[in-house]
This record gives structure tokens, C-alpha cells and sequence, in this order.
């Protein structure tokens, strides 16, 4: 089983993967300025491509819990375990 958690989660408790209807949503800082644009959103199916795609091509990904807006986590703020 996959896990992603946010390091440092915002108060209130733990965050997870934001999962939408085209699945977990991706972000290259590498596009510059804009890569945390919604039209440049990479989308995956399942959390093992999320993490994978995370830990081999430094991907951010959404996070969030009910009741708080999903944010954009950069790699060094997340933690991984399979």
C-alpha cells in the first residue's frame, strides 16, 4: 500500500492526495512561472504512478482534507512510503 503525506500539514490535521474526477493532479515547477496553472496539470490514476512520477521526475501534487482547499506540495514537502 502506498501512502503520500504532507510533512507539515496545515492546521486542522493530516492532508491527503486531492483526488478529482480525472484523478490526482500533478505539477512540474520545472514549466516555470506558470507550472502551477490548472491548464498544465498532469493527471494520474492511482497514487503509485503519483508517486512514482513524484520521487523520479519532482513532481508537486495536490493535497487537502474536507473543509480546506487542496495547495500544491513540492516534493520536499511530502513523504512517501510503499
Amino acid at each position: 500500500m502506498i501512502r503520500i503525506a504532507r510533512t507539515k500539514p496545515r492546521p486542522g490535521g493530516d492532508e491527503e492526495p486531492w483526488q478529482y474526477g480525472r484523478g490526482y493532479q500533478l505539477a512540474d515547477p520545472a514549466l516555470g512561472g506558470e507550472w502551477h496553472h490548472a491548464k498544465n496539470a498532469i493527471y494520474v490514476q492511482s497514487l503509485k504512478e503519483a508517486a512514482d512520477r513524484i520521487q523520479h521526475r519532482n513532481l508537486a501534487i495536490r493535497m487537502g482534507r474536507v473543509g480546506l482547499r487542496p495547495s500544491l506540495v513540492r516534493p520536499s514537502g511530502l513523504r512517501i512510503t510503499r
